[in-house]
């Protein structure tokens, strides 16, 4: 079992609050069915409305694949978890199947490390916990470096061919906080021209714009790899559904972090 490591810390602890924290979150925002979503994850306070925007508009699916970028620089380049993951809304199961499929069929590899102490996967489970009970899910930790885009390409086709072949629902969530620590017309401006090759399925110009500029978009690799899947899958474009900055909730706008919630129908 996969225990939380940043209960208490990027979300409530207390099953009661947290199921208000989501319900708030949750409140007024349509519902879609998109085949993948790029959702942040960051504090509650700071990005709970976006990612329940992300979340809203992925709607029901039998299993999620959840891509989040590897912060902590422990285990493997991709690392699959096979453990059942506990939230205080409950435990989310493993598609063992799915995830064994992706095992088997792409560089992934079982890793419980990379996922000991990473938050960019666990903070998306209750979102996914509170709308969609009983789903099942496989959490893939991602590791970055100027090198892997190409990796990464590569591994959204082959996920897109593994889902294809699937008879259940399946659909990615990319797990990504945007500019990072930066004023914030320097973050919206920036994120702006990320979002634009996001939205153009542009993997190419999005990439070299983040090393060009050097953007810290911290899940790059998750949302190449969705980009590259849904272009697969025959998407033609994404679409911003909301983006903000940390500076909603603290007020400071020369330090600011960006949330944005995209969705590939």
């Amino acid at each position: 079992m996969r225990k939380p490591a940043v209960s208490g810390k990027f979300y409530s602890s207390d099953r009661e609050e947290l199921e208000n924290q989501l319900s708030q979150a949750f409140a007024s925002i349509p519902t879609s069915d998109a085949k993948g979503v790029v959702s942040p994850h960051a504090g509650y306070m700071y990005s709970g409305v976006t990612a329940a925007h992300a979340h809203a508009a992925i709607g029901p699916a039998d299993t999620y694949i959840l891509l989040g970028p590897n912060h902590t620089g422990l285990g493997s380049e991709l690392g699959v978890s096979m453990e059942n993951w506990l939230t205080p809304l409950g435990t989310s199961k493993i598609d063992t199947e799915l995830a064994q499929q992706i095992i088997d069929k792409t560089e992934a590899e079982q890793d419980e490390l990379a996922h000991s102490r990473e938050h960019s996967i666990e903070v998306q489970l209750p979102f996914i916990q509170f709308r969609h009970e009983g789903s099942r899910i496989v959490p893939i930790a991602m590791m970055q470096s100027e090198h892997s885009p190409p990796f990464y390409e590569k591994f959204g086709k082959q996920l897109a061919e593994i889902v294809r072949g699937q008879q259940k629902t399946v659909k990615v969530i990319a797990s990504s906080d945007f500019s990072h620590f930066v004023p914030e017309t320097t973050a919206k401006e920036n994120d702006m021209k990320a979002i634009k090759f996001i939205e153009q399925l542009d993997l190419t110009n999005f990439v070299e714009l983040i090393f060009d500029e050097q953007i810290s978009i911290c899940g790059f690799g998750p949302i190449s790899a969705l980009i590259s899947f849904s272009e697969t899958l025959g998407i033609k474009r994404a679409e911003l559904l909301r983006y903000d900055t940390s500076a909603t909730a603290s007020g400071d706008h020369d330090n600011v972090v960006g949330y944005a919630a995209i969705v590939f129908r």
